[in-house]
């Protein structure tokens, strides 16, 4: 069966206008129910009351929750009310790469100088890795 644009058209019309269907008792997940009762226990902890009474409220109301559950439903509440995502990698900077020239250190009366050797030393490691790390460079010493 074909449908013409204007049959659709009026009926995405209709679908538009139909009310909200109400459902008072639908299930909702713990989470849900502190997320609705987000306000009235601001309001409470305003008022004087501790997490820990609120919680024995809401126990003794048919909804039993510890505290510390409590604390952290409504901390996830408040950030996504906020628009948080709390899995949002952070990005870090990385610093241009830099070239390590080999080098001896060659004893003194007077200490330690450093002295080319020459050659370059490598250590089989990149900076590509981990910026926070700066391989050092091997030495004959045993």
């Amino acid at each position: 069966m074909r449908f013409t644009i204007s049959q659709i058209e009026k009926l995405m019309g209709d679908l538009e206008n139909l009310p909200e269907v109400e459902q008072p008792d639908k299930p909702v997940s713990k989470l849900k129910a502190v997320e609705m009762m987000q306000e009235s226990i601001k309001v409470l902890q305003a008022r004087g009351y501790s997490l820990a009474k609120i919680s024995e409220i809401l126990t003794a109301g048919g909804m039993p929750i510890s505290e510390t559950t409590l604390k952290s439903y409504l901390t996830r509440a408040r950030g996504s009310a906020k628009g948080r995502n709390r899995r949002t990698p952070v990005t870090r900077r990385r610093a241009p790469a830099e070239v390590h020239q080999g080098s001896k250190e060659k004893s003194t009366e007077k200490g330690t100088e450093a002295v080319p050797s020459g050659r370059q030393v490598t250590t089989g490691v990149t900076r590509q890795g981990n910026p926070g790390f700066t391989p050092k460079n091997d030495k004959d010493d045993i």
